[in-house]
This record gives C-alpha cells, structure tokens and sequence, in this order.
C-alpha cells in the first residue's frame, strides 16, 4: 500500500510489518479489516458496509511475518505448527486476531477490530425517553449490567459510552484479554490485561483467574470484566457472588433469556469448571440485561432492557435482524441457479 498513514510505534519491524494492512487500518472511518485468504481484504466502513478489495501484496507470507511481529514485540510465542493463534492489541489500540495453517482453509484468518476515535451518542443506538433513561440510571446507580449481542453487534463502543456515566470519583478496575475499555477519566483506575490463551501469553502476564485474586483485595468499587468467555464465566460468577455492586461485562448472546438461561452455564462447562444452578443465581444477581444487535443496514441499536430478577423486559422493539430465514432462503436459491 501507498504508506498513507503513519504506524505510531518505535518497533521498526512490527511497523514494517503492519504496513501491507495498515491504510486500511488506520482509515478513521475503518470498522473491521478482514482477510480470509491470499490477497483478498474484506473492509468494514462506517457509513458504506462491506467492501472487498483484491490486494496482490497481501500473500502468506506476509500475513505471517505481520503475526510474527506482533507475537514478538507483545513477547508471545507464534509458530505457525504449533501455536498458530496471535491475539492482541495493535499500536493505536486495534484489536489484532490472527490464525494460520491447516485449521483454516485459506491458509489465513486475520480480523483486526479498529478503534477509531468518533464521537458517539445514546441515539446512534436508537435509545432516547424512558429507555435510556432507565439504562442510564441504571449504571449512575451502579447496578450490574450485562451486554448482550452477536459479534460487531456495538457491545464495547456502548460500554465505553455507558462508563461515561460512571461517577468519575469511583475506584474503577477493568479486567481485559485486549485493552478496549476507556478509562481515562479515572484518576482511581487500574486496568489489568490477561492471558486468553496460556501456551500463547506473554511471560508475566497473569490468568482470569489471579486477575480475580487480585481485584478481590484491591477494594473495587466498579469493576468491568472483558467479554465472557470460557477463561472468564466462572471467575465472573465468582465477583458476582462476592457482594460487590457495579459490575459490567460484555457477552455473545442472541437474546437476554439466553444469557441467563444458557450462555453463563455453557461456558462455565466448556471451562470444565462446574457450578449448579447458574440461571437461578444470575436471576438474583444480574440488575439488567441489555441486548444490541446489528440491523440489515449495519446500524448498532439496543434492542431490549431485560430485567432477570422479574423476568420483565422495560423495553423491547421489533428489530430487523441482519440477516432473516427468508433472506439466507432467498440467498441461498439465488447463488444455487446462478451455479
């Protein structure tokens, strides 16, 4: 690429590296820069939707020199036999995630999450009157809430905006695989980066697990947790069941009814952890359920407050989901006859 913009780092190989990608990147108005094979690039704008661009220099090896560095200058380890993952964050704080090797068809996996500053409001997520000020209210009084949504649904740009609602005098300790969260308004804050995957860490950096040890005993008075997952779900239930109030985190999850019935049990067994009766305790623990999902058009919008403890929803609208069963029908008889 043309080197349109500058890579904001010192580490003259990750910068080196970084630059077949980085324009795109680097693009303020970049959502999501996708490769799922040799030279091809799916792009994600703000206001234009999915582009694919076709980029001879984007080959193989290319992709995998980019990830070595990245491994490098984060000191993780990366071989593409026998840890061909890389997950991290990118100067500028993008949200890296590479795979490599047999295990994708293409030979190449590469989604980098871009964070761009842009202003946003409540109403870019369709929430205005009563709505948003029960959510608003909900956080000033530092109750638990959980996002819910599918992938690029909005959950961590509306959890950065709801932290704007948080009293900034708070104590405020975040726990993430991947620096997103803004925290800057704290002068109380301490943000703790963890290991996703253990073989591919950096040395030094702790587990889900000893990151809970240590908030424990570090006096939270708001703590965020990353997007759950099978590293976190267990430790997440154990915050939960430890009193403190405010607590906040992300969760891949179709409706609100699925992440208390389902999504916080499903984890915690694919962790092989065991805990019973985990719907029956998030109905006691979790304040509010928010669900964000992402319109045919690629809006962001919240669709449902969802209220566990009575199993009543505050507001719920009729969304249009990205893509219905008469859509994928349609789509699907279309590319059969075009063959």
């Amino acid at each position: 690429m043309s080197g349109k913009y500058h890579v904001p780092t010192t580490d003259a190989i990750l910068e080196g590296a970084l630059r077949p990608l980085w324009d795109y990147i680097a693009d303020p108005k970049m959502i999501e820069v996708r490769v799922n094979r040799p030279g091809e690039v799916i792009l994600e704008k703000r206001g234009k939707g999915k582009v694919f661009q076709h980029d001879k220099g984007v080959k193989t090896g290319v992709v995998k020199d980019m990830m070595s560095a990245i491994a490098n200058h984060h000191r993780m380890r990366f071989d593409e036999n026998e840890q061909p993952l890389v997950a991290a964050s990118l100067p500028g704080g993008h949200r890296f995630q590479g795979l490599v090797g047999p295990s994708v068809p293409g030979g190449i996996s590469i989604t980098v999450r871009c964070k761009h500053k842009f202003r946003v409001k409540y109403s870019d997520f369709g929430l205005e009157g009563e709505a948003l000020a029960l959510l608003r209210g909900a956080v000033k009084a530092e109750r638990t809430v959980i996002l819910s949504g599918s992938t690029n649904s909005g959950k961590t740009t509306l959890m950065n905006l709801l932290l704007k609602d948080v009293d900034a005098g708070r104590r405020v300790i975040t726990v993430e695989d991947t620096a997103e969260l803004e925290t800057e308004r704290f002068p109380d804050c301490v943000r703790v980066l963890v290991a996703r995957e253990k073989v591919a860490a950096a040395p030094g950096v702790i587990s889900y697990r000893q990151a809970y040890d240590h908030l424990m005993r570090s006096t939270p008075e708001i703590a965020v947790f990353g997007e759950i997952s099978t590293t976190n779900a267990f430790a997440a239930l154990g915050l939960l069941n430890s009193g403190h109030r405010g607590f906040m985190t992300t969760i891949h999850a179709e409706s609100p009814e699925e992440v208390v019935e389902r999504k916080f049990s499903q984890q915690v067994e694919w962790a092989g952890e065991r805990m019973s009766n985990i719907p029956e305790y998030l109905r006691g623990m979790v304040d509010m359920v928010v669900q964000v999902h992402k319109t045919k058009k690629g809006n962001r919008e919240v669709a449902a407050l969802y209220l566990p403890k009575s199993g009543k929803y505050l507001f719920r609208k009729e969304v249009d989901t990205l893509l219905d069963f008469e859509d994928a029908l349609r789509a699907a008889m279309e590319r059969e006859g075009a063959a």
